[in-house]
């Protein structure tokens, strides 16, 4: 084992460091807590005035160990500093035990004095979007208004983000000034950005474009954003009712066909039926993982309950797809052929997904990642938090390949996983064939919409007449009201144009009627586009054509014939069959959450930051059993890049305690990339001090309950 000797003799250092510091006795008041930072403002390089005026963001106490986290924002007469977050931690009798932070020194003349804007929030966020060359089609109007010091206001999203806008004045360190400017968020309706905004509140210029995405490839981002886009009738994290059915009988089977807790990847091994695997953890998910209530039945039988929902995202637009339904005794048993291509298996993909989430929130929530420390739960039964915040899994995302991304979200925001596919094929294309009259036949280019049924692949490929849809109106084909020619559209594939009213109320109309499916025609010029909203009562496809094409196909009704199914490349492994990247993409909620404080989730940006190593320590004990050892070869996403289990994986080296293996040291950071590569270095490290607790103490497999040296590590 390498430089074990070295991080025990570190860590008896801290231990000594811990003591020296432990004489000052705190009671976690807010006022004493301030009082000891300004007395010890030199144990931050910085002056007593500098922490004048903190304010508290941030403070949990860890039930596991009775420890208590406080984190502070440094504010210069009420407006924070970007990132300039003190932590503070205190054990279960009150005295400190850690100390961290960088504030700003001399902070009232950096900042001028300067606290009132010269520009409104408003207009901050217009100059921003039309850098971005963003194209709204609302305007930004005030939705809330919290009357704080800093104005922060909650501003509608304009049509160019997924999420309202939350503005803010906030000081930016820029050379040897602080500059006033207003902060504010913007997560692009495709999904391809989560862009971190600040513009200059005196002169209206963007200081400041940073993207929150965490992206976790090794090497280029594949990802590629949809050629059009409008905005959607309801946003893709909307959170529809429950449905209106009676809840199954309690505690229900819950048994998932999953490649179970230390199998990494179908090259480690095979699936195996799991049956109520919640219940090792008797805090976590009391009510198991299809609840939202807190009573004793799941609300719901599909991939979806307090701390997740998994989904299809197959058209790549963040919109609610499917999910699989496991039935009453919500049983998730699917098949999986992987010779059959991630489309034929997506059911047992998602349950794997929904799987590997759910037990990276049960395992770490008895570490301490917990509803008072921000953890990710609908529901937070009455045990601190905010709540409502549970994460959104889009499997098999269609919007990137060879890669997976994590977007994070503040205390009281759903974050987004978003896991793809792996390899140099297309994955899934939707073909629309116009199989007769002669004058028309062929291909036609073609979008599907984000909510209904998934296109079929060839073999059970939607066939039928096509038949123009008449409502009765003075635009008939709109079916903005009742359709009236019901009789001739049923199990035909019903034409509607694009125009006013919702997609979903057009299509279900149509669905009510009998149709099959159904064409959506453009009503402008330009290619098709995505067709957002939410009905879960829709169970038909729907795609969109172009208006040329459609007015091409459509004068020659009622001859014409159609196919439309969806062309799978079966050469792609699925990211989310790979159980290390999902614990890595979790991984970076909690970070996120924990190093700041759950309503500060961008503190991990700079170029020295440990995210990306924190997540793929994650990866390693989520994924390592009493079978392994340091010295072993574990490479991150071995499947995924379609490596061998002993590959290097998308790292420079695979983690190992062997130098001979991964000769990575401290100095390295200078070198590596950031932040994988500088993260691995960090990653490396701390693997080092796992097996040097498991050498000690032992190893459990009860990663839940387990009291040995990987849990202690843990």
């Amino acid at each position: 084992m390498k430089q074990h000797t070295q991080l025990l003799c570190f860590c008896c250092l801290l231990l000594l460091l811990n003591s020296s510091l432990a004489a000052f006795s705190m009671d976690g008041t807010n006022d004493k807590t301030k009082h000891y930072l300004k007395a010890n403002a030199d144990k931050l390089y910085c002056g007593a005035d500098d922490l004048s005026d903190l304010r508290l963001t941030d403070r949990h106490t860890s039930v596991q160990n009775g420890a208590t986290h406080s984190y502070y924002a440094q504010t210069y007469k009420g407006i924070p500093v970007l990132n300039r977050i003190i932590n503070l931690s205190t054990d279960a009798q009150g005295k400190l035990v850690s100390l961290g932070g960088q504030p700003v020194v001399d902070l009232a003349s950096k900042t001028g004095g300067i606290t009132t804007p010269s520009i409104s929030a408003t207009a901050a966020i217009e100059v921003a979007v039309a850098k971005l060359s963003l194209k709204p089609q609302e305007s930004f109007k005030l939705l809330h208004d919290f009357e704080q010091v800093d104005q922060k206001a909650i501003y509608s999203d304009g049509c160019v983000s997924q999420r309202d806008i939350t503005a803010h004045l906030q000081y930016i360190p820029i050379g040897d000034q602080l500059i006033l400017s207003w902060a504010f968020s913007i997560y692009l309706q495709d999904g391809s950005f989560f862009w971190d905004l600040n513009v200059n509140a005196l002169d209206g210029t963007l200081i400041r474009q940073k993207d929150r995405l965490l992206r976790c490839a090794f090497g280029h981002d594949h990802s590629s954003a949809l050629s059009a886009h409008h905005c959607a009738p309801q946003a893709p994290i909307a959170r529809p009712a429950a449905p209106a059915t009676p809840k199954p009988a309690p505690l229900p089977s819950s048994s998932y066909n999953v490649f179970p807790i230390f199998v990494e990847s179908p090259n480690h091994g095979d699936r195996e039926i799991v049956t109520l695997p919640w219940a090792a953890s008797a805090d976590a998910s009391p009510f198991g993982w299809h609840d939202t209530d807190g009573a004793e039945g799941a609300e719901y039988t599909i991939t979806r309950g307090n701390n997740i929902w998994a989904m299809e995202d197959r058209n790549g637009n963040n919109g609610v797809g499917s999910s699989p339904d496991g039935g009453e005794e919500l049983e998730f048993d699917f098949d999986l052929v992987l010779q059959d291509g991630p489309y034929s298996y997506q059911d047992a993909a998602i349950t794997n997904l929904f799987y590997m989430t759910n037990m990276m929130h049960d395992v770490w929530y008895e570490y301490g990642f917990d509803e008072a420390s921000g953890n990710f739960q609908s529901n937070n039964y009455g045990k601190g938090g905010s709540g409502n915040d549970y994460v959104i899994a889009h499997a098999q995302d269609g919007s990137a390949t060879n890669n997976a991304v994590f977007s994070p979200a503040q205390e009281g925001n759903s974050p987004q996983i978003e896991m793809y596919e792996w390899g140099g094929g297309q994955g899934t294309t939707i073909i629309f064939e116009v199989q007769s009259p002669a004058a028309v036949a062929g291909q036609y280019g073609s979008i599907s919409a984000a909510f209904g049924s998934i296109i079929p692949v060839e073999s059970s490929a939607i066939e039928g007449e096509l038949v123009i849809v008449d409502d009765g109106s003075a635009n008939p084909t709109w079916a903005c009201e009742d359709i009236q020619n019901g009789s001739e559209i049923n199990g035909k594939i019903a034409l509607i144009d694009r125009a006013v009213c919702d997609f979903t109320d057009k299509v279900f109309r149509a669905q009510e009627e009998g149709a099959i499916a159904v064409l959506m025609c453009n009503n402008v010029a330009g290619g098709p586009i995505p067709m957002g909203g939410t009905n879960p009562a829709i169970n038909i496809p729907s795609v969109m054509l172009s208006q040329e094409d459609c007015q091409e196909i459509r004068m020659q009704i009622p001859t014409v014939e159609l196919k439309i199914y969806a062309d799978v490349n079966n050469s792609n492994r699925d990211g989310d069959l790979d159980n290390g990247i999902i614990c890595h993409e979790y991984g970076h909620g909690i970070s996120g959450r924990l190093t700041g404080g759950a309503s500060n989730v961008g503190c991990l940006g700079n170029d020295e930051q440990a995210g990306e190593g924190w997540s793929d320590f994650f990866t390693l004990v989520m994924t390592t059993n009493s079978s392994g050892s340091g010295e072993d070869a574990k490479g991150i996403g071995t499947y995924a890049a379609g490596q061998p289990t002993n590959g290097i994986g998308i790292r420079t080296y695979p983690y190992s305690t062997s130098l001979s293996v991964n000769p990575h040291t401290y100095d390295d950071i200078k070198t590596e990339s950031v932040p994988h590569g500088v993260g691995s270095v960090w990653c490396a490290m701390i693997w080092d001090l796992y097996w040097a607790f498991v050498d000690i103490y032992g190893f459990s497999e009860d990663l839940h309950n387990g009291e040995l040296g990987n849990n202690m590590a843990m």
